[in-house]
């Protein structure tokens, strides 16, 4: 019991400012990874229980009727402050002095419920026939551009983050797509050392695996040259080829079919 009353008065000591606490809601909102940093603060897991949570019981003995009317997850203090996360979009921190007999901001509550009244932001405002008077922010969320897509996976493979990775090709991403030095994604994972992102590179996702990038090196040269030799033995069990190799076959192809 002291072991958990001290963590309890532990939490209830922390302190932050509006700015932060959206911050950490946007982070909420953002699959646990941080909007400013791109760091992975929190794991997936943890995100999806930390919201089953907010949404079930995040506002004291109002909390059937926040996800009644409001339909988002959300966490109130009582010191006036609710965190509100709309999952994949944004997150929200307001603070208002004034409370209402459960404990939440009487303010902050009035904030949620006018903005569910102008955006369908709720949970099922999107299952059918959404109100014609409610607009809807998920139409209008701009994608990354195909090269912005292209260069959050490379980065993403340069540093070994198979999370991000994953978040980016499901995204839309193109594991296959080079740069302008021709290199992929599976270039700077094999060229960083990263294993764990070349197996996922291959195997979930079924990316080329002979690229050849202007220098003429295929991810297998890569590996190679930096002594990667885990990546190497890989690659090669999975029929990866040299540069060279790759050349010389499409020169072999061209003069092929020449003749023909």
């Amino acid at each position: 019991m002291a072991e958990v009353l001290d963590f309890y008065f532990q939490m209830q000591s922390l302190s932050m400012t509006t700015d932060q606490g959206s911050v950490l809601a946007a982070t909420l909102a953002n699959g646990g990874v941080c909007p400013l940093t791109q760091k992975v603060c929190i794991s997936p897991c943890s995100v999806r229980d930390t919201l089953s949570t907010m949404h079930s019981c995040g506002l004291y003995d109002y909390s059937g009727r926040w996800a009644f009317e409001i339909g988002l997850p959300a966490k109130s203090s009582s010191t006036g402050a609710i965190l509100i996360v709309v999952p994949n979009i944004m997150g929200i921190c307001v603070w208002g002095p004034q409370l209402d007999s459960c404990g939440n901001s009487t303010r902050g509550i009035m904030f949620a419920k006018e903005l569910t009244r102008m955006f369908a932001l709720h949970e099922y405002d999107t299952v059918s026939n959404m109100p014609k008077d409610k607009m809807n922010p998920r139409g209008f969320m701009i994608r990354d551009t195909e090269e912005t897509q292209l260069f959050k996976l490379i980065f993403a493979a340069e540093r070994g983050d198979v999370y991000l990775i994953r978040k980016y090709v499901h995204g839309g991403a193109n594991p296959d797509s080079a740069d302008f030095d021709g290199r992929t994604a599976l270039h700077l994972a094999s060229c960083g050392g990263r294993l764990s992102a070349v197996h996922v590179l291959v195997n979930e996702f079924h990316a080329f695996l002979n690229p050849v990038d202007l220098n003429n090196h295929t991810p297998l040269d890569e590996a190679e040259e930096r002594n990667h030799n885990e990546i190497r033995d890989y690659l090669l069990n999975r029929g990866a080829k040299r540069g060279k190799e790759v050349l010389c076959r499409v020169k072999v192809l061209q003069e092929y079919n020449t003749g023909l």
